[in-house]
């Protein structure tokens, strides 16, 4: 796994559950499930954290575990008759501490996707190495997911990654937890990416107020106001038999307008800026008739600062 909560394993101790009892692993379909493991993992040291802005660059280590910092679990050194690597957008390396796309090559790898060769041609780079899609780093030879290569939400130059910013959901209070997702989606008031929002709520909880309560979080601790914050019921909300997020299923089901009836509603009940249509209101000009009788005699008129007719009143009058 690339993440995990860091509070999961001394709540587990409660109940009987030794620290030792959760080892972190790294695998997927392609490489015969997991092939990469943390068998000495330790919640004092099985986790980096590094500073958020440093995140596209070399990596910086932090004391802090407030907002600023971000945190990455240690999942060790791949086993035997496997090799990783990361790479760069031109499949070139990386030094240790800065992330990149994770590639694979051992005996553990697919020969290839079955009657797909576009998909051979994206995952195969060369020389036997297959590239994962994810995005990692290396440090001190041990690797460290963070995040998938599409899953990553640009929003005004920053990053954010999904479940991040669907941990921050799934701690506001009314939140069926792990029932959140999060996608980037086109925002045209700011010609850059918008955030959608996926959540369930809990039985009988005030969806508008739980609305604006997600938002609030989201702008406290990412400094992001969400395009959209969707309530999806628990029944039906997009996940594999694994119980993995179909975010994208959930980014084209907004896009296709599936779920403008439950946006409008919500945006009637928030009264924000998608409530009226921008043509409902239009600057206008009409004439007025000047009121008052017009001046049958030569009128003269002074509009001066320095009070000039102070001086030409005796005269006149």
């Amino acid at each position: 796994m690339g993440y995990m909560d860091t509070k999961s394993i001394p709540e587990a101790k409660d109940f009987g559950v030794p620290e030792q009892a959760m080892q972190p692993a790294y695998g997927m379909a392609e490489t015969c499930t997991a092939m990469q493991y943390k068998n000495d993992f330790s919640v004092e040291t099985g986790f980096h954290w590094f500073e958020k802005s440093s995140l596209k660059g070399m990596l910086k280590k932090t004391a802090n575990r407030g907002k600023d910092a971000v945190s990455f679990v240690n999942l060790g050194r791949p086993m035997h008759g496997v090799k990783i690597r990361i790479v760069d957008e031109k499949n070139q390396l990386v030094p240790e501490g800065k992330i990149g796309s994770l590639h694979i090559k051992g005996e553990v790898i697919t020969p290839g996707y079955l009657n797909n060769p576009e998909a051979n041609k994206e995952a195969f780079v060369g020389d036997d190495w297959f590239n994962t899609g994810d995005l990692g780093f290396i440090l001190n030879g041990e690797l460290s997911i963070t995040g998938r290569q599409k899953e990553v939400i640009i929003i005004r130059a920053t990053n954010f990654y999904c479940y991040e910013i669907e941990d921050v959901v799934n701690r506001v209070e009314g939140v069926e937890p792990t029932f959140v997702g999060s996608s980037a989606i086109d925002d045209p008031a700011s010609g850059s990416e918008g955030l959608a929002i996926f959540f369930s709520p809990k039985p009988d909880v005030d969806i508008i107020q739980l609305n604006k309560a997600i938002r609030t979080q989201i702008a406290t601790e990412c400094g992001v106001n969400p395009s959209y914050v969707i309530p999806i019921d628990k029944a039906v909300f997009p996940k594999t038999t694994s119980g993995k997020i179909q975010r994208t299923q959930m980014r084209h089901a907004l896009e296709q307008g599936t779920y403008n009836d439950i946006i409008k509603e919500i945006d009637i009940a928030l009264e924000n800026d998608r409530t009226l249509p921008d043509w409902f209101f239009k600057t206008g000009w009409r004439k007025k008739a000047l009121r008052g009788k017009r001046l049958e005699t030569n009128c003269l008129v002074l509009c001066d600062d320095a009070r000039l007719f102070e001086g030409l009143k005796p005269n006149i009058c």
